[in-house]
């Protein structure tokens, strides 16, 4: 499920909202100030369980359906190097355990390199 997709799912869910809460609604969220992780999204989320559109049970199903179709987004925020020290060494080696993280141990020649210009 793509963002936009999950746009479409939140406005489809709020259209049996009586006319003064979609107005509310609409209203809110023109002037809604999003700050991680607090966004229209969720804004609307909590709307709609609040207004008993939808159940608590129908929001886990529909997080986890954008989480699952979503799984690496949050890889998006890391720094590159924290992305491939943090992350990408410890997937590759996940995917297959012949890889290892070099070291003096494996390799007496081993040096860490600083920078790339050195």
């Amino acid at each position: 499920m793509a963002l936009m997709q999950l746009k479409q799912h939140l406005e489809d869910l709020a259209h049996p909202l009586s006319v003064k809460d979609k107005q509310l609604l609409d209203v809110r969220l023109k002037s809604l100030i999003s700050i991680f992780p607090f966004n229209e999204y969720e804004y609307m989320l909590m709307f709609l369980l609040d207004k008993k559109v939808i159940t608590f049970q129908e929001y886990e199903k529909l997080r986890r359906s954008y989480v699952s179709a979503n799984r690496y987004l949050e890889l998006y925020g890391l720094a590159p190097r924290i992305l491939g020290e943090t992350w990408a060494h410890r997937h590759i080696i996940d995917l297959d355990n012949r890889f290892v993280k070099p070291n003096k141990d494996i390799d007496p020649d081993y040096e860490i390199l600083m920078s790339l210009s050195g």
